[in-house]
């Protein structure tokens, strides 16, 4: 077994070029405002970055924009907004500081943000705390009082103390100080908080010394006289609660049990299991309270009975409030199967209500609507979807909006209709672009430009895009129908110039091929009784060829056409054990030989196939059985033809190289990298260059992922070569190019908060890196890799000068002397040497004038 990399690394320099930028706005846990314009303004949270988001929506044009709220991580779980008379939004939000939540406020005013603190005692923990028998839901809402200040209504979730009641029947602890507060802002820019009196034990158990725990869930709305309306509920009481001020006063406040699920259940057990929850409200004209709010088992999370679980519409007329005789108006819904619904609401009128709700059995968010003030309800779905957390509806002129949260997808949906039905209007609030979790390129050159060429899709559009660089500028063009799950995509130039591809729709579980002729794209079913996975294609030869795992059987399949729109014919291509055939890479060779390696999964070994033009596929076995676990490979030959393997070892987590040394046996002793932590060469590619000499492209994963670079040296030792400049951090899926000495990576951008597709290249012979540079005068040495012929110095002077030129090794001897003192012109120039003269290692160029000294290291390569 030969030596590992060396320590000695080769520096070479990438330089890098953006391809295409992906968006990532998420909208988590939203909430949504509209102003007197009818625009629609949104907080919402991006789970990949933790950061609050604003999003807002033209009404005239239906335009949507994203901003971030803060360049900082760690906030916005939970949010609300608003928007005052002037079009200034306004944002309550929940901040992390070492896993403790606090209360921030945000204001956009002339398109800048402004943040600050609302109070320096901390909420609680940060995020949703589901450990029983805390679950803390940090709620808040927001409004603007007649003053223009900003009034916050928030829970504090911070356990002071708890305690097990004796009572049989509650058999659960019980949270003290967690309540609910108001905040809100002077006219001397400070923040006056106070909290709301104690919740006493209206049961008499005994239990709650310190009062309920209450606040959850809760919203603020203000109403006639300068009075606000406070909607929350009440945990261990099991009481709707309202909270109506006194004008202009957040320091007193009367208050009124609305709803209580005694009321609602006979039997005390189910009655204290009950809990009020999601709760939303809406105020018309200036006495009419309408109220959504469901009924769960704690909150949803203990789910013993399920089909307990409803939600209720209550009308409370403020005027009549406390008088003697009234009650709200009080609405159930059924079937009383509705189970964590994340319910909305909205009124355009006393008597127009419209309920959102979300029907976990069926997936389905559905409004409910009322004309007759919520005597009667009619139900339409909105949409198929799948979420987890509450939705927001408004309306507008006669319009009706709902907003949901997409979870499988991460990215909000509004949607609308006219108020009195029709049909509903889908569109996109923000967008997760994801592109590039499936991508293949290649590169050819035209002249003396280097032409890129990439298949990939795009996962929330689900859509499969192809691109080309010409002339230094990237162009996009769609294939096939949008909407089946593209993905396992294969590129390929065929033997006209044109690109082809091979992919699979996931949804439909179809293999399809496609290809441009005249600028247009055709597609085509090629199998559609298997369900295809890791696809590979070729097309130059005699045929198209698609190699293929089978999902259903477990084996590998193998498709050919002579023509592109067919006829296929499908065959199994190795049926040898139960699971073979998976992680398949195809190489054509000049002339027109097909090499395949992919791994019997079940008897844990690498295989190799090999068809020669117009002939039969010959398999081979090319590692012994459970000898190894690959994982990933990589075929390519050399100038003899002979075949030649990277692939991973998942037992050694070790880059293994498998050469084909005679007809029947394989060199396999040779360890090309290894590493006791890092998941390596998840995957891996490999080239062979002009000189036969193998090079490597690998995942390397740690901390941070990022590509790692080894080259075999004419001595048989690998060596490591940097891959710098990879600000992008492009990783885990790429493509590894060679064009004459050029080389090129494209692949996916796994940056939080840059991810698209990037590409890496070395171009003029991989230049190597500089060490230092003085003077902005610019030295360039190339080629590199370089077996015989000229080395050449570029440099630019901004004014005539004398010069010389060393080449020096990092002893400081001097090698070779291009020139010294020679008057030079200002301007490009070049300088040329007879590269024989100097051997293979690592050298220093210094290029000197009158005023300056500039130097770059390099390495030539043998």
């Amino acid at each position: 077994m030969s030596t590992a990399a060396s320590l000695k690394a080769q520096i070479l320099t990438w330089e890098y070029e953006n391809i295409i930028d992906d968006t990532y706005e998420s909208g988590a846990n939203p909430d949504m405002v509209k102003d007197a314009s009818g625009n629609l303004h949104v907080s919402y949270w991006n789970k990949e970055t933790d950061r609050l988001m604003y999003a807002f929506r033209q009404k005239s044009t239906g335009k949507w924009t994203a901003e971030s709220v803060s360049n900082n991580g760690t906030l916005g779980f939970a949010s609300a907004i608003t928007v005052d008379g002037s079009g200034n939004v306004h944002l309550a939000y929940i901040q992390d500081e070492s896993g403790r939540a606090y209360l921030r406020y945000a204001k956009r005013s002339g398109g800048v943000w402004t943040t600050e603190t609302v109070s320096s005692e901390d909420l609680g923990i940060y995020g949703a705390d589901l450990n029983f028998p805390t679950y803390v839901h940090h709620s808040l809402d927001i409004m603007i009082n007649a003053a223009g200040a900003p009034v916050i209504l928030f829970f504090d979730g911070k356990v002071q103390s708890q305690v097990s009641c004796p009572a049989p029947i509650n058999l659960i602890y019980n949270n003290y100080d967690l309540d609910m507060n108001v905040a809100i802002r002077t006219g001397t820019n400070n923040w006056q908080v106070s909290g709301f009196e104690d919740i006493p034990d209206r049961k008499g158990t005994g239990c709650l010394a310190d009062g309920d725990r209450f606040g959850e869930f809760c919203r603020i709305l203000p109403s006639a006289g300068g009075k606000y309306q406070a909607i929350t509920n009440s945990f261990h009481n099991h009481d709707l609660l309202l909270f109506s001020s006194q004008p202009n006063d957040v320091n007193n406040w009367n208050l009124t049990r609305v709803d209580s699920t005694s009321r609602q259940y006979i039997v005390e057990a189910r009655h204290f299991r009950e809990s009020f929850d999601y709760i939303d409200a809406a105020m018309t004209g200036d006495s009419i309270l309408h109220v959504t709010y469901g009924l769960s088992t704690f909150y949803g999370l203990l789910s013993s009975e399920p089909t307990r679980k409803t939600f209720y519409y209550a009308q409370i007329n403020l005027n009549k409030l406390g008088t003697p005789g009234y009650t709200p108006y009080i609405f159930r819904f059924l079937p009383n199967t509705i189970y964590r619904s994340y319910y909305s609401i909205a009124a355009h009128s006393s008597d127009s209500v419209y309920l959102t709700y979300y029907s976990v059995p069926d997936r389905k968010m559905v409004v409910s609507y009322s004309y007759n003030a919520g005597v009667s309800w009619q139900f339409d779905t909105v949409m198929q979807v799948i979420t987890n957390t509450y939705t927001r509806t408004q309306t507008y002129g006669d319009s009706l909006f709902v907003l949901s949260y997409e979870a499988d997808k991460d990215y909000l949906i509004l949607s609308s209709r006219k108020r009195t039905g029709t049909v509903w209007r889908h569109e996109t609030a923000t967008t997760s672009e994801t592109r590039g979790n499936y991508m293949s390129s290649y590169m050819v050159r035209n002249g003396t430009d280097d032409e890129a060429h990439i298949f990939f899709n795009e996962y929330q559009e689900e859509q499969l895009y192809y691109g080309e660089r010409m002339n230094d500028n990237w162009s996009f063009t769609p294939v096939d129908a949008p909407g089946k799950g593209g993905a396992n995509v294969a590129l390929y130039q065929n033997a006209q110039g044109e690109p082809c591809a091979a992919y699979v729709f996931t949804r439909t579980k179809e293999l399809r091929y496609a290809q441009r002729q005249n600028g247009i794209w055709s597609t085509n079913l090629v199998d559609a009784a298997s369900n295809p996975r890791e696809v590979v294609l070729a097309t130059k030869g005699d045929s198209i060829h698609i190699c293929y795992f089978d999902l259903n059987t477990g084996h590998l399949k193998y498709a050919r056409a002579s023509s592109p729109s067919g006829p296929w014919n499908l065959s199994v291509l190795d049926s040898s054990s139960a699971i073979v055939g998976q992680r398949p890479d195809l190489y054509e060779d000049a002339a027109g030989n097909l090499h395949l390696s992919y791994f019997d999964a079940f008897q844990a070994k690498l295989k190799y196939a090999r068809k020669p033009l117009g002939g039969a596929w010959v398999k081979e076995t090319v590692t012994p059985a459970s000898n190894y676990n690959p994982s990933f490979s990589s075929v390519r030959v050399n100038s003899q033809g002979d075949p030649i393997i990277a692939f991973r070892d998942a037992n050694n987590n070790a880059i293994f190289l498998a050469e084909k040394t005679s007809p029947v046996n394989w060199n396999i002793n040779e360890v090309v990298i290894g590493d006791i932590t890092n998941l390596i060469g998840s995957p891996l590619k490999l080239i062979i260059d002009t000189e036969n000499r193998p090079w490597i492209l690998y995942n390397y994963s740690s901390n941070h992922d990022d590509l790692r670079l080894v080259r075999r040296d004419g001595a048989g030792v690998w060596n490591p070569v940097s891959v710098t400049d990879n600000s992008a951090e492009v990783s885990n899926v790429f493509d590894f190019h060679l064009v004459g000495d050029d080389f090129y990576i494209l692949g996916k951008k796994n940056q939080p908060e840059n991810i698209g597709l990037g590409l890496l290249y070395a171009s003029q012979g991989v230049r190597t890196a500089m060490e230092s540079e003085l003077n902005s005068r610019e030295l360039k040495v190339y080629p590199n890799p370089l077996s015989s012929g000229m080395g050449t110095i570029s440099f630019d002077l901004p004014v005539a000068d004398r010069i010389s030129i060393g080449i020096y090794n990092l002893s400081g001897q001097m090698i070779y002397s291009v020139t010294k003192d020679e008057p030079v012109a200002a301007g490009n120039h070049q300088k040329t040497w007879n590269a024989e003269n100097i051997p293979a290692g690592v050298y220093i160029c210094r290029l000197s004038g009158e005023s300056f000294t500039t130097y770059r290291k390099w390495v030539l390569i043998r």
